[in-house]
């Protein structure tokens, strides 16, 4: 069995992807890892600039970050 899982490691870990048993797993821990590498610095210099001094760089942000609060959750679901 140590054999087994040594050489298929890719095959039981992802399947036949897409359509095996995990590839639906594997795809959802790209698309996260890949949406946590692009929110977090995209976050950081959101915040950074809405606490700016500079009013014409605040105040783009504060309305974006109010468009994005005023969205109801089921619209960004859809």
């Amino acid at each position: 069995m140590k054999e087994l899982i040594e050489t298929y490691w890719l095959y039981v870990l992802v399947g036949q992807y897409p359509h095996g048993p995990l590839g639906g797993l594997a795809l959802t821990v790209l698309l996260a890892t890949l949406g946590l590498m692009l929110a977090l610095p995209l976050g950081i210099l959101l915040g950074i600039a809405r606490f700016s001094p500079d009013r014409w760089l605040r105040l783009p942000v504060t309305g974006w970050v109010w468009g994005v609060r005023g969205t109801p959750l089921l619209m960004v679901v859809f």
